[in-house]
């Protein structure tokens, strides 16, 4: 809860609101003894209004400065709650994407879209989209939207409906073959020539043997894509996508230190730092990180659905393993000594301890 006696602005505003609206109540009490009529009452009346004045204008800053304190505490929690899921991606995407790389060597299809399921599950978790209900019933939806039913009978259906008009209207607009306002009335002519177009474009997806569920979900498919001319926009070309992780400076040095520690018994030091092989290392690692990885999607029909979807191919240009391979080479050649001394003392460690353990 925010605590409005923390902060200056807020308790100065408060103070002077309780001042003007103090003054304001002894002018009133005075106003209220005066005789009407008189010079008395009218010079009264004029300081009670302007202290009234005062105090609603001072009131007024009081709730303003409440108001941006509440709302700053709703930010910092909306903050750290994002900050806090956007860790958690980082630590747990590239994890996925290594499954996914896997699903893709292994050629596993089912794999691949388990792996490409739960990645977009984490980024959509990241970015407080929730999940679709599959249960969730559109509101207003009923018998009259279905595909199977006539177009005059679908219209037909939401005359009277303010809220059902206004979402056709809105449809139709997204869909791109309606202008007019989205405001519930239902003007006819208008909007059977705008359903009539959106039928001829749903009809060619028709003849591809893609069904929608109901001219609802038809018309909001028309409202992803472009016309090149076929209707559909089917030779939508769509850029390439591609995905930065953050990582700190501190979370660089990290991953280098870990493999030091294993090759070499120790982190990274001073000296190492200035040296020409870790500022190259140090470039490549951050070159894997900005690249990031690459996603591709294109749309494509689905045999067994018989539906249009969009494919998205991943190729990633950084993971764990890929900086601990390259930090791992480039120690292993600056400081060949020390990783062997290490490997020494690993190797007489193991010899004591296991000969230890068979002579004792």
């Amino acid at each position: 809860m925010a605590k409005y006696s923390d902060d200056a602005k807020y308790r100065s505003a408060f103070d002077a609101s309780q001042k003007a609206n103090n003054k304001a109540k002894l002018y009133l009490q005075d106003l209220n003894r005066a005789t009407p009529g008189t010079a008395k009452h009218t010079e009264l009346k004029t300081k009670y209004d302007a202290a009234k004045a005062l105090y609603e204008k001072e009131e007024a800053k009081r709730v303003a400065r409440k108001a941006e304190i509440d709302n700053a505490e709703t930010k910092e929690k909306a903050d750290k709650e994002a900050a806090k899921k956007k860790e958690s991606l980082k630590t747990e995407l590239p994890q996925l994407e290594y499954q996914l790389q896997v699903a893709k060597n292994k050629g596993d299809a089912a794999g691949i879209k388990t792996a490409q399921d739960a990645i977009k599950a984490a980024q959509d978790k990241a970015a407080g989209i929730k999940p679709k209900d599959p249960n969730e019933v559109v509101q207003g939806e009923d018998a009259g939207v279905k595909a199977d039913v006539s177009l005059t009978d679908f219209l037909k259906s939401v005359i009277g409906n303010v809220e059902k008009i206004k979402k056709l209207q809105q449809a139709l607009k997204d869909a791109k073959v309606y202008k007019g306002p989205v405001n519930g009335i239902f003007n006819a002519d208008v909007l059977l020539s705008a359903a009539t177009k959106a039928e001829e474009k749903l009809d060619k997806y028709e003849s591809l043997n893609i069904t929608f569920a109901d001219r609802f979900e038809g018309y909001a498919e028309l409202a992803k894509r472009r016309d090149f001319g076929d209707g559909l926009g089917l030779t939508k070309k769509n850029l390439p996508s591609r995905q930065i992780y953050e990582y700190t400076q501190a979370d660089r040095q990290k991953m280098i230190d870990d493999v030091s520690v294993t090759l070499r018994g120790q982190g990274i030091t001073d000296a190492d730092k200035s040296a020409k092989w870790y500022k190259d290392l140090k470039k490549s690692i951050d070159n894997m990180i900005s690249t990031g990885t690459l996603s591709t999607t294109k749309d494509v029909f689905n045999p067994k659905t018989k539906k249009m979807e969009s494919r998205t191919i991943s190729t990633p240009g950084f993971s764990q393993e890929q900086v601990a391979a390259t930090a791992e080479k480039a120690i292993r050649q600056a400081t060949p000594e020390d990783v062997a001394r290490k490997e020494r003392v690993d190797f007489t460690s193991w010899m004591f301890g296991t000969l230890g353990g068979s002579n004792g």
